[in-house]
């Protein structure tokens, strides 16, 4: 039987080991060393940058899971050519196919030692909204079977695993802040689907905490990305620019130091949060 007690006890990742250095206080204090991770959207993007971002900070082992195959090989033969020490497996999966979900849990519980760190990072924005129009009726089902329905599935089932496994974890979400205002030019179903992360993010944090697993998620603004390039030098990205407090669109790199502080021992306390990362847009100065 889990001792829950253990479980929910605030960790002691830096011990009272004096021989280490400043330097190797801060490098343990942010460790992931021998976790591994399972990251669906893992192809590319934000779960591939964060795959990175962890095997930087130790991880033992990542499992990408994505639709696209073919990308999928190719991130295999890089990522493997960097770590070449560590577990880097994928396998495709439909995120809205609950039986498919369920397999992709049994294929990481045997080619990972353990399912420490889930990222449910698979996502479609669903291109370009109206503003203040409805719209278009064809592109709501996809969305929310892909943002909402999709994180659910991943959620629950890897979480009832980590549940079973008795060795605590942290699930990461990953919401947006069009889940938390009007937001052009994304489309409603986009917006919808995201707070509906939200609302998930709360209930499964109360849900598996006192199993000894986080739950949190973050809402990224506007970020330079083959999807927003279209955007560039536009009127969205002036008005991001003269509402922002860093008067910029986030770049590649400024997302994944936060998916390692809630997913490493530096993150011990934070659990059912949302962490808007923006650059001060939100404020509205």
């Amino acid at each position: 039987m889990v001792d829950r007690k253990v479980l929910m006890a605030a960790p002691n990742f830096l011990g009272e080991d004096k021989s280490l250095t400043p330097d190797q206080k801060a490098l343990k204090r942010f460790s992931v060393a021998g976790k591994n991770v399972v990251i669906t959207g893992g192809a590319g993007g934000l779960g591939l940058d964060s795959a990175y971002a962890l095997l930087e900070h130790g991880a033992e082992g990542v499992l990408l899971l994505d639709l696209n195959v073919k990308q999928l090989e190719e991130t295999r033969r890089t990522v493997r050519e960097l770590y070449p020490d560590r577990t880097i497996e994928v396998k495709q999966v439909d995120v809205t196919n609950y039986k498919q979900v369920l397999k992709s849990v049994e294929y990481a519980s045997k080619v990972l030692k353990s399912i420490d760190i889930v990222l449910p990072f698979a996502g479609v924005s669903g291109g370009e909204g109206d503003g203040d129009a409805p719209d278009r009726v064809e592109t709501w089902q996809q969305i929310m079977d892909i943002n909402t329905t999709g994180v659910f599935y991943v959620t629950k089932s890897f979480g009832d695993y980590m549940v079973k496994q008795g060795k605590g974890g942290s699930i990461i979400m990953t919401a947006s802040l069009a889940g938390h205002s009007f937001c052009v030019p994304c489309p409603i179903a986009y917006g919808a689907s995201k707070s509906a992360v939200l609302s998930m993010r709360t209930n499964f944090a109360k849900l598996y905490g006192r199993a000894g697993i986080r739950v949190n998620s973050i809402s990224p603004g506007f970020f330079k990305s083959p999807m927003t390039e279209e955007l560039s030098g536009g009127i969205l990205e002036k008005d991001f620019q003269r509402k922002s407090t860093t008067g910029r669109f986030g770049q590649r790199g400024e997302i994944s130091g936060i998916v390692v502080l809630l997913a490493s021992g530096a993150g011990s306390f934070i659990s059912g949060a949302d962490l808007v990362i923006d650059g001060g847009y939100s404020a509205k100065l």
